[in-house]
């Protein structure tokens, strides 16, 4: 679009407007109107291709600022996957004891699971019973 406005503005300017699209005041009668019809004829010329050259500039701006706007999103992509990329990275040897559950489990599948009453309770803790004093304390003995 800005080649077209531009070879437009060009081809305009080729045009020798005095000499060829000027319209001149006896061609429209001898009235006052005929000379208001020849300066606002000029001036309309003259408007179009400065009107032209400043849609030129404008569009130039806006494809710069399209450019511009297009950078932006493709950094900030690229920051937010560098961000992603380094967050999974950070939560993947956050495994919360996962693998250690795992290895332990699999460093221990062929131990033979033993019924020891002693932790019966959820929370497990020893259970402590009464019993014969242990080796002269007067304590009761863990069993």
């Amino acid at each position: 679009m800005i080649a077209e406005l531009t070879t437009q503005i060009g081809t305009l300017k080729e045009i020798d407007f005095e000499a060829k699209a000027h319209i001149g005041t006896a061609s429209l009668g001898a009235g006052d109107v005929a000379e208001q019809l020849t300066y606002h004829h000029a001036r309309a010329y003259g408007v179009v291709v400065d009107t032209l050259k400043e849609m030129i500039g404008d569009l130039v701006a806006f494809r710069d600022s399209v450019r511009e706007a297009r950078e932006l999103v493709r950094r900030s992509d690229e920051a937010a996957a560098a961000e992603m990329t380094q967050l999974m990275s950070t939560t993947e040897s956050l495994d919360l004891g996962a693998r250690a559950q795992a290895e332990s489990q699999y460093a221990h599948r062929d131990t033979v699971a033993v019924d020891d009453e002693r932790f019966d309770r959820a929370d497990d803790e020893p259970v402590v019973t009464p019993g014969p004093p242990a080796s002269g304390t007067d304590e009761g003995a863990v069993r």
